[in-house]
């Protein structure tokens, strides 16, 4: 494990496995840097390939916490891991950490390609607002020590579960990590939050940009996954047939290798 400095003084810990070209991963909710899809599991199905940069997102894992959150500094996290590889990289951005890079990059950070995962973008002027209320909701919860009535929050009205789905889920052993991860919710709620296009208008993304969805997803995702292709110039949208947003690393590093033409 290796630690970076945030430019508000957050420690950030993050790994790198494997050699050659940088690419660093981007985990989305309840996500950290051991997790399957945007994590060691992925990292290590890449590094015969890329160098492949893992951190622990901040609140989470090993990496600390500033007193009061801001989307801007979780792009300065980023552009902190950036600066300490001394390389311009690529980023890998796993659902709201997808949409975590690509805010990153209308920030201003230089990198080379960008793949996302099943962004949860509402990129149309319609959209706005769709999560009024329930980062507030969210906040309250954990505030009042109800991490969990947060986390079943989150997964109903944002993820989209079933409830009966969720109250099975609380008797599943990974159920506490995912309380454990309730403060960073409305983090998540932030940044799914704080990228809108007007009518008429594109992503200012100028770099190759890869869009990954699977054919079993929920419709919202994977029209959000389209219409994120459709608002990045000249990028690729790949679906992987039999997967949904739970999809399996191997299958996302099969996508990403084939899109980069290595490891064939």
């Amino acid at each position: 494990m290796r630690t970076v400095r945030s430019d508000d003084g957050t420690t950030i810990a993050y790994e790198v496995t494997g050699a050659g070209h940088p690419i660093v991963l981007v985990g989305g909710a309840f996500n950290d840097r051991n997790s399957p899809a945007a994590g060691l599991p992925l990292a290590r199905l890449l590094a015969p390939h890329l160098q492949v940069v893992t951190f622990d997102r901040r609140g989470r894992g090993d990496s600390g916490d500033g007193p009061e959150y801001a989307v801007e500094r979780e792009v300065e996290d980023v552009a902190a891991l950036l600066e300490d590889l001394g390389a311009t990289a690529m980023l890998y951005g796993h659902s709201s950490g997808a949409v975590l890079a690509l805010k990153a990059v209308l920030a201003g950070l230089e990198v080379e390609r960008l793949v996302f995962f099943e962004p949860p973008l509402a990129l149309r002027p319609e959209e706005t607002g769709r999560n009024d209320g329930l980062a507030a909701r969210v906040s309250e919860m954990v505030a009042a020590g109800r991490r969990a009535d947060a986390v079943v929050e989150f997964l109903v009205n944002v993820v989209g579960l079933p409830e009966q789905m969720v109250a099975g889920m609380r008797q599943a052993p990974h159920w506490p990590g995912l309380v454990a991860m309730a403060h960073t919710l409305p983090y998540e709620l932030a940044v799914t939050g704080s990228v809108r296009l007007g009518p008429g208008e594109e992503l200012p993304v100028h770099v190759p940009t890869l869009v990954i969805e699977g054919d079993l997803s929920p419709a919202e995702l994977r029209a959000a996954a389209q219409e994120c292709a459709d608002q990045i110039p000249g990028s690729t949208l790949t679906t992987l047939e039999g997967k949904a947003h739970d999809a399996d690393p191997e299958s996302i590093a099969g996508a990403i290798l084939q899109w980069l033409e290595v490891g064939a």
